[in-house]
Formats: C-alpha cells, sequence, structure tokens
C-alpha cells in the first residue's frame, strides 16, 4: 500500500472504495462531504482520490490530482494551491467560508464519518483455531463468514460486489444471510456475513429426511417472499448462492439483485441456465416471478441431495428441456402433492400464472409445516 493511502486510513471521513452512488446516500446537506477511492486505476497502477460534496443539495465529485509543477502536491482542478497531503488540504477549507474552486460556491462544512457497517480490516482475524472472527466492539467476538473479493481492478466486479452491499444493508430475515458490514479501506475488499456452510457442500455431505428437507423449501420460501416484499428482485436463486446456518436455508449473493419489477439479462453464464425460466432464456428479462422458477429449481436441488440439475446436458439440451416444458423429475422421496405444486404453480412456463413468493410461502406452511 501507497503512504499516501496509510495516511488516508488515518481519516475519519475516509471511506475507501465506496460508489459515488453510495456516497451521495450519506450527503444530505450542503457543504457535507466525504472522500473516497475511485475504482478507477491509473497506467501506473495508482488509485484516484475523490472528494464527494454536497453543493446545494447536489452531489460533485472531485478528483484530486498530485501536480507536478507543485512538487507532486494534492490539488483539484480550478484551485491554484498545492498541499502535501490531502488532509491539510481538507482543514484549509472546512468550515472557513471559502470555496474550494474559484469562481464556485462549493464550501465544505461538515465531514461524513464512516458508518457502522464501514468496518476496519482490523477487526477482521484468522484465530488459531481456524475460525475467522469479527469484533464489532472491544470485548465482544463473533465466529463469522468472510466474502473476500478478487479482481479488485475490475470496475464491473467492484460494482457487483458494492450492489451486494447495499442490498443486504435493506434486508433482516432469519432466512436471509445476516451482513456484519464491508471493509472498503484497502484491497481485497471484505464483506462479513454469519458464519455458516455453503449450501451446496451441506447437502452433498449430510443426508436429511424428507421433513427435514421440506422445511429447509419452506425457509427458503420464506426468504425469497420478504426479499420480492422490500421490492427486490434476487435473479440468481440457485443452491450455490445460499447459505446453511442453525437448521435455517440462508440466502445470499445479491451481485445480480435490483430494486425494481424486471430488468433485461444481456449475459448468461451456461451454469446459470440451468436455473433459468423460459422468459429469461426466450427474451432475456427477469422478474419475480423468473426468481419463483428458480426457487423450485432450488426445491428439486435440495432434494437430490446436492446433486447438479441437468447433469451431463449440453446448453441447447438445457435450454430444449426447459423451453418444453419436460423440466426436472423430482426423486421418488419427494411428496407427490409438493412434486405436484411445484409443476403446476412454480414451473408454470407461463409467467404470469406463476405463483408468486407471498403464495407459494402460504401454500407450504398450510400444507407441509
Amino acid at each position: 500500500m501507497e503512504h499516501d493511502e496509510q495516511q488516508m486510513l488515518m481519516l475519519p471521513y475516509y471511506h475507501g472504495m465506496l460508489l459515488s452512488e453510495d456516497a451521495e446516500e450519506f450527503l444530505l446537506l450542503d457543504g457535507d462531504f466525504l472522500v473516497r477511492k475511485t475504482e478507477e486505476i491509473s497506467d501506473d497502477g495508482r488509485v484516484f482520490f475523490v472528494l464527494s460534496v454536497n453543493v446545494a443539495g447536489r452531489v460533485s465529485h472531485v478528483v484530486f490530482c498530485r501536480h507536478e509543477a507543485m512538487a507532486g502536491m494534492y490539488t483539484i482542478e480550478g484551485n491554484p494551491d498545492g498541499f502535501l497531503t490531502i488532509e491539510q488540504f481538507i482543514n484549509n477549507y472546512l468550515g472557513t467560508g471559502t470555496s474550494i474552486i474559484s469562481g464556485q460556491s462549493i464550501f465544505l462544512r461538515r465531514p461524513i464519518e464512516r458508518a457502522g457497517w464501514e468496518i476496519s480490516r482490523d477487526a477482521i482475524r484468522l484465530e488459531r483455531s481456524g475460525f475467522v472472527v469479527f469484533t464489532p466492539r472491544p470485548g465482544k467476538k463473533i465466529r463469522v463468514t468472510v466474502k473476500e473479493m478478487s479482481q479488485t481492478n475490475t470496475k464491473k466486479r467492484i460494482r457487483e460486489f458494492m450492489n451486494e452491499v447495499r442490498i443486504l444493508r435493506q434486508l433482516n430475515h432469519r432466512n436471509i444471510i445476516r451482513f456484519h458490514g464491508v471493509a472498503l479501506q484497502h484491497e481485497p475488499l471484505m464483506m462479513v456475513i454469519e458464519e455458516a456452510t455453503a449450501l451446496t457442500d451441506y447437502l452433498k455431505t449430510q443426508r436429511r429426511c424428507v421433513r427435514a428437507k421440506l422445511n429447509m423449501c419452506l425457509g427458503a420460501a420464506g426468504g425469497l417472499s420478504y426479499i420480492h416484499s422490500r421490492g427486490i428482485v434476487h435473479s440468481d436463486i440457485a443452491a450455490k448462492n445460499c447459505y446453511y446456518s442453525r437448521n435455517m436455508v440462508k440466502i445470499s449473493n445479491f451481485e445480480m439483485a435490483f430494486n425494481g419489477t424486471e430488468k433485461a439479462m444481456h449475459n448468461i453464464k451456461n451454469n446459470q441456465r440451468k436455473w433459468l425460466p423460459p422468459e429469461a432464456l426466450i427474451e432475456r428479462r427477469f422478474t419475480s416471478a423468473s426468481d419463483t422458477w428458480s426457487y423450485g429449481v432450488l426445491c428439486w436441488h435440495i432434494f437430490a441431495n446436492g446433486k447438479e440439475p441437468y447433469h451431463q446436458m449440453t446448453a441447447r439440451e438445457i435450454t430444449g428441456s426447459i423451453l418444453s416444458g419436460g423440466g426436472l423429475r423430482f426423486s421418488n422421496e419427494t411428496p407427490p402433492i409438493f412434486v405436484n405444486f411445484v409443476k403446476q404453480n412454480v414451473w408454470n412456463v407461463t409467467h404470469s400464472e406463476r405463483y408468486s413468493m407471498e403464495s407459494v410461502y402460504e401454500w407450504l406452511k398450510q400444507n407441509i409445516n
């Protein structure tokens, strides 16, 4: 890490790799400001620091640069002065009533400190026992799972990672993975979630009775119904995107989730195709009804003890099977009433006739619980 980044970590208003849309949530009043690091990287590997400031109700993002004519000191475009550090720049203008750019009215009035969910890397530690521990406050330790983001210099990956953070911050449900926070100060970015086992691993190693599997399906339905009630579509429901903890399925991996009712899908990966409904494959669009279809595949996966759906089939064969309505066959142990319900109401090829996840959840509570 460069020396200037080390200095930045000491500033309470430095938010690390916070994206512009997230920064704007913090800056509510004229003169509110913070400093962050952009996902853009220079040709020589240096990162850019950005001053985000509320200017009369609109947020402006001003990039700091190191001016060679000023012996490498920090400045911004439209400001004739240079400073040894960004902290010196901020202190020179904070609360003075002097605009940071000549001829404009951009004032620094209130530094916005990091939120509780923006955690320090120092609070995450690997213990000798092999468990990862998070210390949210002195004297309190929690065993957790850490999701580390690789390839942080890829703009798309950073945005997907931060989209998941943004979504998880909105959710609180027993069947959704609990979000503790994210370390954004420097790479690799780390998301801290509750301690849990990957559902795919659990299904392959632990044989559960029919009742337990039905309860897993019930829990997943409850979590997904809650997600939809918040106006969010997951768009990547699959066993690989779930965890298992405290005898409950926990929905996770919200990188592709979105707020709204419908979204176009441009790039479909082969391993994702197995979980998708006809409208996603044909029309390249995804809705909450599409989540319902994917939920049905998740139920099949649970009763198949983690077996891969459409195993050893080509992408063309998988698509043909889904579009023809042939689909997947549940294992013999699956209760017929449940199989028929999924086939008729969850895997209905007409998306407008599929049950909502709220209706799925209510049916399951009445018929299997």
